[in-house]
C-alpha cells in the first residue's frame, strides 16, 4: 500500500530518541531477560501475569467498577482504547484525556487490517507506552481483547490461541511479555461500545483518524507493513515478536520505566482535531470519516 512507505507524512513524526549506549541497554535488558528465563523454567509466566492483571467485564463505566477494582485511584493512568478497520485500512486510538501526552493514534500495517487484531494492537500500545511502574486502567469495548487477556492470564499459550496465524501469535506473545514485565497493577474493564461514553467515543475517533492517516506504526508480528512475509505454501508468516529497531527501542524504553514520546497521527493542532467537520466531509481516501464531534472533555472516572 502506498501509505505504508510514507511514514510520518500527514501526522506527527516521532521525536528523536536520545541515544542509549550498549552498556545502558544491557543494564536494562539483562535483568528483564533473566526474570523471564527463571519464570519460564519454573512455569510461572502465567502466574506472574495473573498476579499483576485484573480483567473485569462488569462496572467499567463511571464509578470505577466492582469492589475488587476500587484500588484504582483517580491519579492512576486511565486510558480508553479502540481499533478501527474499514475498506482495507486499520488504525488504533488511545485516549487518556484532553491534552494528555500519551494520547495516540496511528495506522497499522494493512496485513493486520482485522477488527480483532486492531483491538489487540491498541491494547499492546497502551501497555508499552505507559511507564511500567505506573498503574494502568484500560477500558475497551472489544470482547476479543478481553478474552485474549483472560486466556493469557489463565495460562493459555499464544500458539493455542492463534494456531493458524503466526503473526497474531507473535502479537499475543508480545502482549504477554509486556504484561509480565510490568511492575504495577493493570486493570482492564469491558465497556459497551458506542453507547455515548465520551472517552470511548474519543478513542474510536482517534482510531479512525489513525486508520485514515499516513502514520503507520511498526507492529509485533506484522512488522512495518512494507513487506508481507509468506512461506512457500503461500501462508503468511510472522515477522517476529519485536521485529524492527523501532519496536526494540520502544521495548528498551519500556523496560527502563520511561514514558513514551510522540502522539502518532494526532499532530499538534488540538483545536483542529476537536472542531466540528462538515457533514459530508471526504478524506483523501474518498470515504467519509467516522466523526461524532465535537466531543466534550471527559469527566473524571469516579467523580474525584
Amino acid at each position: 500500500h502506498p501509505r505504508d512507505i510514507r511514514r510520518g507524512v500527514g501526522g506527527m513524526s516521532p521525536p528523536p530518541t536520545p541515544p542509549r549506549g550498549w552498556v545502558a541497554t544491557l543494564r536494562v535488558l539483562l535483568p528483564a531477560m533473566w526474570s523471564l528465563f527463571v519464570a519460564m523454567a519454573r512455569g510461572d509466566v502465567a502466574r506472574v501475569v495473573r498476579s499483576k492483571l485484573t480483567v473485569s467485564r462488569v462496572g467499567g463505566g463511571g464509578s470505577g467498577g466492582s469492589a475488587a477494582n476500587r484500588r484504582t485511584n483517580a491519579d492512576d493512568g486511565v486510558a480508553y482504547v479502540d481499533g478501527s478497520c474499514a475498506q482495507g485500512v486499520a488504525g488504533i486510538g488511545v485516549w487518556y484525556g484532553t491534552g494528555h501526552g500519551l494520547n495516540y493514534a496511528a495506522a497499522i500495517p494493512t496485513t493486520a487490517a482485522d477488527n480483532n487484531v486492531a483491538e489487540l494492537v491498541a491494547v499492546f500500545f497502551v501497555l508499552i507506552r505507559q511507564p511500567r511502574d505506573k498503574r494502568l486502567v484500560i477500558h475497551t469495548d472489544s470482547k476479543a481483547a478481553m478474552t485474549a487477556l483472560e486466556s493469557l492470564s489463565a495460562g493459555a499459550k499464544p500458539k493455542r490461541l492463534a494456531p493458524h496465524h503466526p503473526a497474531r501469535r507473535a502479537l499475543l506473545t508480545a502482549l504477554q511479555l509486556v504484561l509480565f514485565w510490568r511492575n504495577a497493577r493493570t486493570v482492564v474493564h469491558k465497556i459497551k461500545g458506542h453507547n455515548g461514553q465520551t472517552p470511548n467515543e474519543r478513542a474510536d475517533q482517534l482510531a479512525s483518524l489513525g486508520a485514515n492517516s499516513s502514520f503507520v506504526v511498526d507492529t509485533p508480528g506484522f512488522g512495518d507493513g512494507r513487506v508481507t512475509k509468506r512461506s512457500h505454501s503461500g501462508k503468511e508468516k510472522s515477522h517476529g515478536i519485536f521485529p524492527t529497531k523501532t519496536l526494540q527501542s520502544e521495548l528498551i524504553r519500556f523496560l527502563a520505566c520511561e514514558t513514551a514520546v510522540g502522539a502518532g497521527a494526532i499532530g499538534t493542532d488540538h483545536a483542529s482535531f476537536v472542531a466540528k467537520k462538515p457533514k459530508n466531509a471526504q478524506n483523501k481516501n474518498g470515504f467519509s470519516p467516522r466523526y461524532k464531534g465535537p466531543l466534550a472533555i471527559p469527566k473524571p472516572i469516579d467523580g474525584n
